[in-house]
């Protein structure tokens, strides 16, 4: 199952995740993750993990990651520009190429993986 807590009343979500916590025999099977420091990856491989113990799994992550600065803007200096002022090419990876990077690659991500969890 999914369960999606969101909005502005913290203590009523705070409360329905009590609820679900006292429902589920979990054990040793909760796992908490921080949105905002947590890779998307760590969350669909803890979601895909079989129950040790018991029939269920909880995982929770409080929060998504922040918005980066510039993020609802079009990246079109990363994207255009791949040389620095001296002229020569950048070396590594951009940060604005990976999907999961953003928040709104995080969310859609794990949107997609929502149909694929185990029951």
């Amino acid at each position: 199952m999914f369960y999606l807590l969101h909005g502005d009343d913290e203590f009523t979500s705070r409360e329905q995740l009590k609820k679900l916590r006292s429902q589920g025999d979990f054990g040793y099977n909760q796992e908490t993750y921080d949105g905002a420091g947590v890779d998307l990856n760590t969350v669909i491989i803890t979601s895909n993990t079989l129950p040790f113990l018991s029939e269920q799994r909880l995982v929770v992550v409080e929060g998504l990651p922040k918005k980066k600065r510039g993020e609802t803007q079009a990246t079109s200096q990363d994207d255009t520009d791949s040389t620095t002022k001296t002229g020569k090419a950048r070396k590594g990876k951009k940060a604005g190429k990976s999907t999961t990077a953003t928040r709104a690659g995080f969310e859609k991500a794990l949107a997609e993986h929502i149909p694929h969890m185990p029951e």
